[in-house]
């Protein structure tokens, strides 16, 4: 089922990011953002809500919400760097170049992780490196 939630998280993420270069056409950036995230949040809230698992919130450990806290502080920033560069890149430049967090997460899962980099994994990387190579180049 994992593969299928990854396929509509793909899908809805390039339509986000279509989307949002048109909406980023008359606004800054980051009230883009700002918008964008509230209505995100109201989005989850009433998920959280309706699936009857806001109770859990009172259970959750400090741990965990310090991870929580650093995730939400990557996402601002990978939020504000992706749109203020779609607002002036193209979207296929500006997507090739985020895509390469593929290669970063693989690399920062093996360290932290211990997830092994197999020899189909170095060839994907290296694909995926050469493809924004040739995406971006001039």
């Amino acid at each position: 089922m994992w593969v299928i939630y990854a396929l509509l998280s793909s899908v809805c993420a390039s339509i986000m990011t279509v989307l949002m270069k048109v909406g980023l056409k008359s606004i800054d950036p980051n009230l883009a953002t700002t918008i964008r995230t509230f209505f995100v949040i109201i989005m989850c809230l009433a998920l959280v809500i309706a699936t009857g698992k806001i109770k859990d919130l009172t259970i959750i450990d400090k741990k965990t919400w310090l991870y929580l806290i650093l995730a939400a502080v990557a996402t601002f920033f990978t939020w504000t760097f992706y749109f203020i560069a779609l607002k002036d890149g193209k979207v296929s430049h500006v997507l090739a170049l985020d895509k390469l967090s593929i290669v970063i997460t693989i690399i920062i899962s093996a360290i932290f992780l211990k997830e092994k980099i197999t020899l189909k994994i170095m060839l994907g990387i290296i694909l995926l490196v050469a493809g924004t190579l040739i995406i971006v180049s001039k």
